[in-house]
């Protein structure tokens, strides 16, 4: 502690440089973190799919699309769920899959 704060008091450009390099590897390691967790629920959804799973009906898959579009956690962008980061137009196929808010 008594060391960053002597470096803080010679340099403040250089610690701001070293806490935007730092902040920007944590950055990096999370994204990657979150990245192999999200293809890691892909894969047991798509196993849990194969094994147990059927097609929902185009009439539960339209109201699942539209009690996702009507939620807050739903991103127009790319048609994701904020919650859960799963592509809502997939996932609203299977019937093994639930909504993370319970809403479906």
């Amino acid at each position: 502690m008594l060391i960053v704060i002597i470096f803080i008091e010679k340099c403040s450009n250089k610690l701001f440089y070293t806490l935007i390099f730092i902040n920007f590897v944590i950055y990096k390691y999370i994204i990657n973190y979150l990245q192999k967790m999200k293809i890691i629920r892909f894969l047991k959804a798509i196993i849990k799919y194969i094994r147990f799973g059927k097609r929902t009906t185009m009439d539960e898959y339209i109201n699942r699309l539209t009690i996702c579009k009507n939620c807050n956690n739903f991103n127009h962008e790319n048609w994701t769920c904020k919650n859960c980061g799963c592509y809502l137009d997939k996932k609203a196929k299977m019937n093994t899959e639930k909504c993370p808010d319970s809403k479906w």
